[in-house]
């Protein structure tokens, strides 16, 4: 059997949502989100972190943010 990873994550912006150094992540939330919900599954732990890589230019710094498991490939988790 092959899996695949999912993983949850929240997050808070650093500066109000409409500041222009937003725009760019929320000029393309629709599109984000369609590729990466805060809950989604990846094929491995490098394709999820070249979507998290540019999260520290908008959010705020956490401790906690992010879980992650292992679930069979094909499978679709739900909250």
């Amino acid at each position: 059997m092959t899996y695949h990873l999912a993983q949850l994550n929240i997050a808070l912006f650093k500066l109000p949502q409409d500041h222009p150094i937003n725009a760019y992540f929320v000029n393309n939330l629709d599109r984000i989100n369609a590729i990466a919900a805060n809950m989604s599954v990846w094929s491995d732990l490098n394709a999820l972190k070249n979507i998290m890589r540019r999260r520290k230019e908008w959010f705020d710094k956490m401790e906690f943010y992010i879980v992650l498991w292992w679930v069979p490939s094909g499978h679709r988790p739900n909250l």
